[in-house]
């Protein structure tokens, strides 16, 4: 099996974000620039073997299709390629580090979000669904090209607000690969259909406004439109019950949103929108009409307030993932030798500019996730006041012992090396008015006297700032307080903490991997349940 590390072409393989069917997907990076920090979505077999010739032509027919859709609401395909060595054919996508439409939901209260915010993605995904409708070839001739499986899954937005329609692997194409079966085929998920789609007959691009219909609907009622508990009842509302109008669901539902959701709807192909840049166009004016302006800042404050612990934890493991991979076997000074002939496993005095190579990477790979945590802390601590029950907590970690003696300066002109670290582990540190950096960090600096300052914040705690100077090599521990006492088992003296405290023998650079569950698979079955 695949695994973390390996390496698929010039990509290798970080962490795994998603599978279904025969294919997984991965997060990568591109090695091509020598250690690039260039993250991609690489969609390969589940296996080490190709997955059958089938499974080949779909990918291909994937990328033929959306690699040739050029617009900023689809996820671009860059490549299609076969690792050699394993024979395994690959697709190199667009990484959004978001969470899909259908993630979002399912953390929302009630499995909505607001109309304005549903009604602004769903014109992004018209723009999107248009831009493919109207994909021709070379001599201007339309490839009749049909999504055919739009649904919440395959909505990706981005912790910036960025939307993208993706996975056309089941896309109805002229000339594809991945031919349909003399009995018919039946592609996507059977709550998002159309009833053409279903039924085997010709479905044109008015089945993929159907479906975009059943995600708005979906997305401001917190229900699908058609939803049984099996497929057979699934089948019998999509194909003869009347539709349950969304201000029955919603009350106050607006009459003209729910006038476009329900000609989105309309059973007969001839009786609805009759193209997406018509659907969009309707959206657009009722979006208007509400005098709020909507861009991408709101649908990122969406992302990030709703999905921005998630995201945080899996950039930090991508980061983390990266950081094991960039780290060097240890080297041995030629003839340190213990009394017994064996080395002794120290490592020689590395050069600071080797020293700042190795930390910088690392930093810029986890940066992105790390802000989020500490926007995420700053706004659950915004009404706190960061002194109340704040410790002293710059220098080594507290003990009783007296302290040593600091350090003397150094000169002015020398490097120093400074480890700085927060407790608890998942807090984020900020240098001065920097970017965001990984806990612990590890610098070298030019010795200075200046007056610098570390802040650290992390959810559930008061965030915290010491004064710094860059007088001397040193380790700075920032400890957070605030988070609240679990209370007391029988016969305990003191309440057991909340988590386990930092081991002692910690060392610098070390980084703390948090291990998360599984995710749930989507699976391929157009029949199962949703």
């Amino acid at each position: 099996m695949l695994r973390s590390g390996q390496k698929l072409g010039r990509f290798q393989l970080l962490v795994p974000i998603g599978s279904g069917g025969m294919g997984r997907v991965w997060v990568a990076r591109d090695t091509s620039a020598g250690g690039s920090t260039r993250l991609v979505a690489i969609k390969t077999s589940l296996g080490d073997d190709d997955g059958g010739r089938e499974f080949w032509n779909v990918l291909l027919d994937e990328a033929r299709i959306a690699s040739q859709v050029q617009h900023p609401n689809v996820c671009a395909i860059h490549a299609f390629e076969v690792d050699e060595a394993r024979n395994i054919p690959y697709l190199v996508m667009d990484w959004s580090d978001g969470g899909s439409l259908h993630e979002l939901l399912a953390e929302r209260p009630d499995h909505r979000i607001e109309l304005l915010l549903a009604a602004r993605i769903a014109l992004l995904v018209c723009d999107a669904l248009q831009a493919a409708h109207e994909l021709a070839d070379q001599d201007g001739v339309l490839l009749g090209v049909v999504h055919r499986d739009v649904s919440p899954q395959n909505i990706l937005i981005s912790s910036t607000g960025q939307v993208r329609l993706t996975d056309f692997g089941v896309a109805k194409a002229r000339g594809r690969l991945h031919a349909a079966t003399e009995t018919g085929e039946v592609k996507g998920k059977l709550s998002y259909m159309a009833p053409e789609q279903v039924t085997s007959k010709n479905a044109d691009r008015r089945a993929d406004v159907f479906a975009l219909g059943c995600v708005l609907y979906e997305a401001t009622t917190g229900e699908r439109p058609f939803h049984g508990d099996d497929a057979v009842s699934t089948l019998y509302q999509l194909l003869e019950q009347p539709l349950t109008l969304p201000s029955a669901r919603l009350p106050g539902y607006p009459v003209e949103l729910e006038r476009i959701v329900f000609k989105a709807l309309e059973r007969e192909a001839q009786n609805r929108y009759q193209s997406a840049e018509e659907m969009g166009a309707a959206l657009a004016g009722w979006i208007a009409s509400q005098g709020i302006l909507v861009t991408e800042r709101e649908l990122s404050t969406l992302v990030r307030e709703t999905l921005g612990k998630r995201i945080a934890a899996r950039q930090v493991q991508i980061a983390s993932v990266e950081n094991d991979l960039d780290v060097p076997a240890p080297v041995t000074l030629p003839g340190e030798e213990t009394l017994s002939g064996s080395a002794t496993g120290k490592t020689p005095n590395v050069p600071a500019a080797a020293r700042r190579s190795r930390a910088v990477p690392f930093a810029a790979a986890g940066i992105a996730a790390l802000a989020l945590v500490g926007w995420m802390a700053l706004s659950h601590n915004r009404r706190a006041d960061p002194k109340v029950g704040a410790e002293p907590s710059v220098g080594a970690p507290l003990s009783s012992a007296p302290s040593a003696p600091s350090a003397p300066s150094a000169a002015p002109s020398a490097d120093i090396t400074l480890t700085l670290r927060a407790e608890p582990a998942e807090a984020v540190l900020y240098l001065d008015e920097g970017s965001a950096l990984p806990n612990p960090y590890q610098l070298v600096v030019r010795a200075d006297r200046s007056n610098h300052h570390l802040r650290a914040v992390a959810p559930g705690f008061a965030e915290r700032v010491e004064p710094l100077t860059f007088d001397h090599s040193k380790e700075v521990v920032v400890a957070l307080s605030g988070r609240a006492a679990q209370p007391s088992t029988p016969g305990s003296k003191h309440p057991k903490p909340a988590v386990p405290p930092v081991p002692s023998a910690r060392k610098p650079g070390d980084v703390t991997v948090t291990k998360k569950a599984p995710r749930t698979l989507d699976t391929d079955n157009p029949f199962a349940v949703h």
